[in-house]
């Protein structure tokens, strides 16, 4: 049987406790705390919108619930939801630190007591083959011929970059950061 959260304490302009907040309550600061520290060249992050995708089912559950009676039961209870709704097990892996990152932002900030994100620490990710959230499919690299196509579009900067990837395995933003001072070129074989 699965835990049933008992209902919220009245809400009105007196202080809240540690006792009596809501979830509701601590993702409005949480929020404003997301929206101002994801932030790179001033603009938000990919990382607000997953934590945004993340929290609003859980809110939408127990948001209403005081949050020190959020525990691990509730978070599998989460976890099952997310299985059921036919996300795969390495996204869902992803959503449960984020979860838990929402509860260590109210520890910190004296919203709730320690020991409720303590309590989240104990419940794992799921495993391979001992979950049914299904496994993400793999990513297979671009085909040759496409990329081939590309390289007629690009300037000679964007083609030397696509090239030094295929030869090197780097990632995009690997590329994007080498400078010319980063590279030995004293040798016939150049380092970076």
């Amino acid at each position: 049987s699965k835990k049933k959260l008992p209902p919220s304490g009245p809400t009105g302009s007196r202080s809240r406790t540690p006792t009596d907040i809501t979830l509701n309550e601590i993702f409005l600061p949480y929020w404003e705390h997301v929206q101002q520290y994801y932030r790179k060249n001033g603009k938000p992050t990919s990382e607000v919108g997953n934590i945004k995708a993340t929290l609003a089912p859980l809110l939408k559950t127990y948001g209403k619930y005081p949050a020190k009676d959020f525990g691990p039961l509730s978070l599998k209870t989460y976890r099952e939801q997310l299985v059921e709704a036919g996300f795969t097990r390495q996204v869902i892996n992803k959503k449960l630190p984020r979860v838990k990152q929402f509860f260590k932002w109210a520890v910190a900030n004296e919203l709730i007591p320690p020991e409720v994100h303590q309590a989240l620490q104990a419940v794992p990710g799921l495993k391979r083959g001992r979950t049914a959230a299904p496994e993400s499919k793999p990513v297979k690299p671009v085909p040759m011929e496409l990329i081939e196509a590309t390289l007629q579009h690009v300037n000679r900067y964007v083609a030397a970059m696509i090239r030094l990837q295929l030869y090197t395995g780097m990632r995009p933003a690997e590329v994007a950061i080498m400078r010319p001072s980063d590279i030995d070129r004293s040798k016939k074989i150049w380092a970076y």
